[in-house]
């Protein structure tokens, strides 16, 4: 069957088909998890040289919280499929907001394109070790510890002594914000200051 006579749903089968016969790989490595992803570098050069090949155009936005991948036909633009996901922006530490808005445009890019291409990855919790899992709730547990330690801080922000520790553990450490500091620090300026 010539490309021109598909329907966008004989169109994106033959792009699925040729993508899982293409031996993409795993570039992107999660050292944290132990488990390999395909990358958006990655995906983006395959779907876009099948995409031409068989006639379809994926075209990616996003708005109110859903990203949105349509995939057109190119010989007939009035059929297309719609895929979406729920679109959130986080901000990470050391992040602005401008990084945060690109990195999530990055992350959700690449999750439609895995959907659109139909392309199976790791579930990243079945591949975590005992070890791993935790870990992650060691680091949990020390967050929920920094987030109390802070509030007692905050909660006793008047007391001049307090705030002569906290300005000396801040020198000390090169931290710029109490946020920035360990909870060991943190605890050192509870135990001295707040009786």
């Amino acid at each position: 069957m010539e490309n021109k006579q598909m329907n966008i749903y004989a169109r994106l089968l033959k792009v699925r088909n040729d993508i899982q016969r293409s031996g993409m790989k795993k570039l992107g490595e999660n050292k944290f998890s132990g488990y390999s992803y395909f990358t958006l570098d990655t995906i983006v050069p395959v779907v876009n040289d099948l995409c031409d090949k068989y006639g379809v155009a994926p075209i990616i936005s996003f708005s109110q919280g859903v990203a949105t991948l349509t995939a057109y036909n190119v010989d007939n633009p009035e059929e297309f499929i719609v895929f979406e996901t729920p679109f959130v922006i986080t901000e990470m530490k050391g992040q602005n907001r401008i990084q945060a808005v690109m990195s999530a445009h990055t992350y959700f890019r690449r999750a439609l394109y895995l959907i659109f291409a139909d392309i199976c990855e790791p579930d990243e919790v079945d591949y975590r070790s005992e070890e791993d899992r935790k870990e992650v709730e060691q680091v949990k547990q020390e967050d929920d510890k920094k987030e109390k330690l802070i509030k007692e801080i905050i909660k006793n922000k008047e007391n001049k002594e307090l705030q002569v520790a906290i300005k000396n553990e801040l020198k000390e450490t090169g931290a710029k914000s109490i946020k920035e500091l360990s909870v060991e620090s943190l605890t050192k300026i509870c135990k001295e200051v707040i009786k």
